[in-house]
């Protein structure tokens, strides 16, 4: 059991937050469990997902924005199946309520209302099944897990008041990842990851906007100068291509006298997927508009030194 209370100036919030977990012993390899936990939240993430580019910043909750509540019910089983392979599954469901978003409708540059009236709150939910496999063979040790999930977001503000998928909506989610430690010297790593391409919103639709758009002609007199506007169907009603990336990496340890060195190097994105981080409007060759997918990096190695005492 856990209580929290939450004040922001006059603004007081108590929230009383159970959590129960129970499990039934089969016999000594297999093991069923479930669980149920109610949550408060009182900071709230706020992100701008247009076209796949995130911004995200944290605020607080007050007499205007109340604190997230959420209550997630999970079962499961785990197995073991000889000395090491272990085996698990788990289904979950998860509700929310007072989700936080910034209103499309509202300009975050105005100064005529105030920071929380520019933000709406609705009703989540997602749930999902993860499988989860490890087996250890001699110096080898394999991992993969699987996800299967749904996520959801709902508010009167937008898209009609009708569900559309949150930006966390990944249908498939795939790690599996092979580690190598011959000995307590050396140890050699590679992690591959699939998930299914984030969901976004893209305008369906772009048209001139000649209203106060008034530009100078030199030694002229003022001339329409033409912007451009985005119309918007449904949120979040397409998806960036899928994610896939391979990570490698090399541990070099030396244990000293009084500590315990490491020297770390690899790379992200071994293979060089060109994974689209973010969309944006261009204009080609023939002076039409279209969608252009941005990649911010391919290959990043690192390099790091560990001392542990």
């Amino acid at each position: 059991m856990h209580w929290a209370n939450w004040i922001s100036n006059n603004y007081s919030y108590s929230s009383l937050q159970p959590r129960i977990y129970t499990s039934f012993k089969i016999n000594a390899d297999h093991t069923v469990y479930a669980s149920a936990t109610k949550m408060s939240q009182f900071l709230h993430s706020i992100n701008s997902n247009m076209m796949g580019f995130q911004s995200d910043f944290w605020l607080p909750s007050t007499d205007k924005i109340h604190p997230e509540e959420s209550v997630m019910g999970s079962v499961g089983y785990s197995g073991h199946a000889g000395r090491h392979f272990d085996f698990n599954i788990e289904a979950y469901y998860k509700d929310l309520q007072n989700v936080t978003m910034y209103n499309p409708g509202k300009s975050i540059f105005d100064n005529v209302t105030t920071w929380d009236e520019k933000l709406i709150q609705g009703h989540g939910w997602s749930y999902g099944t993860e499988i989860a496999l490890q087996e250890r063979i001699g110096p080898f040790f394999f991992n993969a897990a699987y996800t299967l999930s749904w996520s959801n977001r709902q508010f009167a503000e937008i898209n009609g008041g009708k569900a559309f998928p949150y930006r966390y909506d990944r249908r498939h989610n795939i790690k599996t990842s092979v580690a190598f430690k011959p000995n307590a010297k050396f140890a050699a790593t590679a992690n591959w990851t699939y998930m299914s391409g984030e969901a976004v919103t893209i305008p369906d639709q772009l048209y001139s906007n000649l209203d106060n758009n008034l530009g100078i002609n030199i030694g002229g007199p003022y001339a329409a100068s033409p912007s451009f506007a985005f119309t918007y169907t449904n949120w979040n009603a397409y998806r960036l291509p899928a994610i896939h990336r391979l990570d490698i990496g090399f541990d070099f340890i030396k244990q000293k006298k009084h500590a315990e060195r490491t020297w770390s190097l690899g790379l992200f994105n071994a293979y060089g997927r060109s994974n689209i981080t973010y969309v944006n409007v261009t204009t080609n060759s023939s002076g039409g508009f279209e969608l252009q997918g941005q990649t911010l990096f391919k290959f990043i190695p690192y390099f790091s030194y560990r001392i542990k005492f």
